[in-house]
């Protein structure tokens, strides 16, 4: 999907959770699996060690840690987030764990587990990805279509 078609996909996705929030009072969350390689590894990480900085900033000194592991649950949240957004954004398993220093059997358990989680509403889970998502949104934008200078 080129970007023009992924910004007009956006557009149309936030849309939609306006109107079902407007009509119901619902917040709806939409997944997908459309593909934006605009979106790379590094990015996705910035976005979500600003949020962590700013909830849980103890947990900086374990992201990509070769030495130190928790298994503190906020900090696993962040994990397994980062990775539901980086497979989305069409990243394999193995690329994933590379870069987290992380097994690829790992990345998928967080991917799996994070699909699980948005499925069945998890609150928690829930309030940490829509702020991830987004810082991730804010960073991505949408791309405008007359880019002529």
């Amino acid at each position: 999907m080129d970007k023009t078609t992924m910004g007009a996909f956006h557009s149309e996705v936030h849309t939609f959770k306006q109107n079902i929030y407007d009509k119901y009072g619902i917040k709806a969350y939409v997944i997908s699996d459309a593909k934006d390689k605009t979106l790379n590894l590094e990015s996705i990480e910035e976005c979500v060690i600003k949020i962590m900085e700013n909830d849980h900033p103890e947990y900086i000194k374990y992201w990509r840690s070769k030495t130190l592991r928790t298994r503190e649950p906020d900090f696993v949240t962040y994990c397994t987030i980062f990775t539901f957004f980086a497979r989305n954004a069409g990243y394999t398993f193995d690329r994933i764990g590379q870069f987290i220093n992380r097994k690829h059997c790992s990345v998928m358990h967080q991917y799996n587990t994070a699909k699980n989680r948005l499925i069945i509403g998890d609150h928690v889970f829930m309030d940490t990805y829509v702020k991830i998502s987004k810082r991730i949104t804010e960073y991505v934008g949408i791309i405008p279509k007359n880019t002529k200078v």
